[in-house]
């Protein structure tokens, strides 16, 4: 149940990601346009797949970079949609930012590589209305059942789930029963029905 909600209620997501080796200091910026330009076309189909609005559509664009001999990359956003000079100097001043914000130090002196190009695609669609219960009155009894709660037996009192309705308020030593599971409510606890139907337990009221 919790599963299926959230995958209702989460956006659409997928990425796309090539190979592109860009080496310092003759970067191949024609190179890195090609893989945006085949990576942008492959998350609009799949978002035209998805049937995404285009008011509900976010394409970002990033690449991979480390430092030279470097064994491992950052992801670093890729500002704009053209592939400039410019451009490709403001992602590496992220680098070095990043860098030095993860690992508490940068170098600005060594030659920086580019070694992936990624694109980001993202869909947000309608998201689901749950329905609310109605308000209901006083919870009604079901019967009753003797248990030993504080120090003594008392008579707890059984109720519905079913049958409770929004703000409806139990306290207890008392019983909620289901069709999957029971509920049951310590004496000092007070349990709140919401508007969604979730008992939401209290101590002390």
């Amino acid at each position: 149940m919790l599963s299926s909600l959230g995958l209702l209620s989460s956006d659409l997501k997928n990425d796309f990601s090539v190979t592109c080796i860009l080496r310092a200091p003759d970067y191949d910026l024609d190179r890195l346009a090609r893989a945006f330009s085949e990576l942008n076309a492959g998350a609009v189909a799949w978002l035209d797949a998805e049937q995404v609005p285009a008011e509900g559509r976010t394409i970002e664009w990033y690449v991979g970079m480390h430092y030279i001999h470097q064994g491992f990359e950052l992801t670093i956003p890729w500002q704009g949609s053209d592939e400039t000079p410019a451009e490709l100097q403001r992602a590496i001043d992220g680098f070095h930012a990043a860098h030095h914000q993860l690992y508490t130090f940068s170098q600005p002196e060594m030659p920086v590589e580019v070694v992936l190009a990624r694109v980001k695609a993202t869909g947000r669609l309608a998201k689901p209305q749950l329905p609310t219960l109605a308000a209901a009155g006083a919870p009604a009894m079901r019967g009753s059942q003797r248990v030993y709660a504080g120090g003594e037996w008392q008579d707890c009192p059984i109720y519905e789930r079913v049958r409770l309705g929004a703000e409806a308020l139990i306290a207890g030593p008392a019983i909620i029963e289901q069709l999957d599971a029971t509920t049951y409510l310590l004496p000092g606890q007070i349990a709140r029905v919401d508007a969604y139907g979730n008992l939401i337990v209290r101590e002390g009221g």
